[in-house]
């Protein structure tokens, strides 16, 4: 066998699965026809992946006993011995995959088009005999899409490996703000808050909400698109794409009985979970303090010298 270099480096993302399935329409139709009619291939849509299989009846493959795929395109492709149906997306970091097996001379290619050796977009450099076989960490990004990692075998001898792809998901990061003011409040009087969630992650989110509790002693009026339930208030933001920030602006009316300290929190989830969990919270907390008296004080008339005499000019 032949060593071959590292194509040109790339990166993989990744994005969420609905989005995927319809970039991957766009870039390849017909990828799903063209899978073997055996079973469908083992889906990774999360990272990170590991499996280990035990098999003795893989067949030879004299097309493919060289690690050209990418370099010298066959099409179709002959037969792996796996193949693995990943899904790609934007914000994914530092993919990588490897497969070692201690009988097996192995090797990867990652095809975008299921068996269609002529659209390979990256392989392992194959290294003679059993082994670990690791496709390099690429460092530009490939499209967003559906992709077909191939473990093929050179000889008949194998009898199990383990595939491991490992990397860090995208997820989106919601960041909450909540504070209000005057501070301290006087009872009686308006306190307005500002509600900001922000989406600074790497992926666009899904399914956003923020719940937010308000006091006792305070009166919450009704807020459009979010639902009551005592002093909590339930808002759907929906989707929240990347680097946009969802607010609302909330007064609450301050119960003239009510003194001491007012605390309120924030709290925002998504479907993809979240890439910093300590920033999707936040407490504002404020002073309800007795409101100030303005006396208003009258002007009296000069007093009369005493006995009631006038002083007349003289």
């Amino acid at each position: 066998m032949r060593r071959i270099g590292n194509p040109s480096a790339r990166t993989m993302t990744w994005e969420v699965a609905a989005a995927v399935l319809s970039i991957a329409a766009l870039y390849m139709p017909s990828a799903q026809a063209q899978c073997p009619a055996t079973g469908a291939p083992v889906q990774i849509e999360v990272l990170p992946f590991t499996e280990t299989k035990t098999v003795c009846s893989f067949s030879v493959n004299t097309v493919n006993e060289y690690a050209g795929h990418c370099t010298i395109p066959r099409t179709p492709y002959s037969k792996p011995e796996a193949i693995y149906k990943v899904s790609l997306h934007p914000g994914n970091k530092n993919v990588r995959f490897e497969v070692t097996s201690s009988t097996a001379d192995l090797v990867l290619a990652l095809l975008s088009a299921c068996g269609d050796g002529s659209k390979c977009v990256n392989n392992s450099p194959d290294h003679s005999g059993p082994g670990t076989e690791v496709m390099p960490i690429p460092t530009l990004p490939y499209p967003p899409g559906i992709y077909f990692l191939n473990v093929d075998s050179n000889i008949n001898q194998v009898c199990g490996y383990t595939l491991t792809v490992t990397g860090v998901n995208p997820v989106p990061d919601l960041v909450v703000s909540l504070t209000s003011s005057p501070k301290p409040v006087a009872a009686g009087q308006t306190l307005t808050y500002a509600l900001s969630v922000t989406n600074a992650g790497l992926l666009d989110a899904t399914g956003a909400k923020v719940t937010v509790t308000f006091p006792a002693g305070v009166t919450v009026p009704v807020v459009p698109g979010c639902t009551p339930t005592g002093s909590t208030r339930f808002c759907n933001i929906g989707s929240l794409k990347k680097g946009d920030t969802f607010t609302r602006t909330i007064k609450v009316t301050v119960a003239p009985s009510t003194r001491g300290p007012l605390s309120s929190t924030a709290a925002a989830i998504a479907n993809e979970g979240d890439q910093n969990p300590a920033d999707n919270q936040k407490t504002d907390t404020t002073t309800a303090i007795v409101p100030k008296v303005h006396h208003r004080h009258r002007r009296h008339a000069p007093r009369p010298p005493p006995g009631g005499a006038h002083l007349q000019p003289g």
